[in-house]
């Protein structure tokens, strides 16, 4: 397998991409602009509530993540979101992009449903941009890509950075919350299966022909 150094993911995009990808950003990104509007409301009615969610309050495993502690929490996570949706979409494609954020909310949940019992709140998109972060690594080390490689590798170093570092408390007194970086872990993971499944002919335009 040949890798490629020079690969760079966005210009790779084919004309009208860019657009793509705005639009999926936008997307994205609206529902947690409207959260921050509402405010506390939307905490009460959308935030992930392990009570709630067990008075059948589904819809919280997925629109918790759109939920913010603060203004700064959001600026921080979409600031990251598009970033991410910047160096990855190359290889990854605006479409998996998309739906990775969505399928990464739902596998953060699940994961917090089952393994983490005991945190009964949580907000915020930093899982999800850690699931797109992982997809897009993965995505672009199936296109051969060393630059994909190298953010995987920082991804790792992030993840346990996360956990056995003061990071978390740092960022938690930017954000005027909580960070559970057990969210961070399970979007990785949750993201890495994602593109690692996806059929070759769906990855983004950096994807060389099979040899």
């Amino acid at each position: 397998m040949k890798w490629m150094p020079q690969r760079l993911p966005f210009s790779a995009l084919p004309e009208g991409q860019g657009r793509r990808l705005i639009g999926v950003l936008l997307l994205l990104a609206l529902p947690a602009a409207l959260m921050a509007w509402l405010g506390e409301t939307a905490q009460n009615l959308f935030a992930y509530q392990r009570d709630a969610i067990q008075d059948g309050q589904w819809w919280r495993w997925l629109s918790g993540h759109w939920v913010h502690f603060s203004l700064e929490h959001l600026m921080m996570n979409l600031l990251g979101l598009l970033l991410l949706g910047w160096l990855v979409t190359g290889w990854l494609g605006t479409t998996n992009l998309f739906f990775c954020a969505l399928v990464g909310a739902v596998g953060i949940s699940a994961g917090f449903w089952f393994f983490y019992p005991e945190l009964q709140l949580y907000v915020g998109l930093s899982g999800v941009c850690a699931a797109v972060w992982a997809a897009g690594a993965v995505a672009g080390i199936r296109c051969r890509a060393l630059l994909a490689a190298a953010l995987f590798l920082l991804l790792v170093v992030r993840l346990i950075l996360d956990f056995t570092s003061p990071l978390s408390e740092m960022s938690a007194t930017a954000i005027q919350g909580q960070v559970v970086v057990e969210a961070h872990l399970y979007g990785a993971i949750v993201g890495a299966c994602f593109a690692l499944f996806l059929p070759r002919r769906w990855l983004g335009a950096a994807m060389p022909p099979e040899q």
